[in-house]
């Protein structure tokens, strides 16, 4: 009986023995796979997030999907209007600066004007520009 005991006490080692041996590997095995998705996706510094053979910058403007430059290149309602130099919002006047995704955003020049009145109704001062 003390033999099967010691036999059975030694399996039950051997066992834990394998099951730490197991866990480390799946850890590792995990931790390597999370490197190796990491390394294979690219950054939004390192480059452009744009679908595979749209155009994936505009005047140094990254263009990340769901934004995109051609037909099946957007989401519809993203399409940006390029002219080799500057992007624009299609259909719009407005200039693109910065399209992100994270943080998810768009900066456009957008025109703005306004015009002072004094209390005669002459005009005092009139501006128009660009907010960017």
């Amino acid at each position: 009986m003390a033999r099967k005991l010691d036999a059975l006490s030694e399996l039950y080692q051997k066992r834990e023995q394998y099951s730490m041996v197991a866990t480390r590997m799946v850890s590792c095995v995990a931790a390597l796979l999370l490197v190796i998705v990491a390394s294979s996706t690219p950054s939004a510094a390192a480059g452009s997030w744009s679908l595979p053979g749209c155009q994936a910058t505009c005047g140094g403007v990254d263009i990340p999907y769901p934004f995109g430059i051609g037909p099946n290149c957007f989401r519809p309602g993203f399409e940006i209007a390029c002219n080799h130099s500057t992007p624009f919002l299609a259909g719009t006047g407005y200039k693109v600066l910065n399209l992100s995704l994270a943080p998810s955003g768009a900066r456009v020049e957008f025109p703005i004007a306004w015009i002072c009145y004094d209390v005669s109704g002459g005009s005092i001062c009139r501006w128009c520009g660009l907010v960017r």
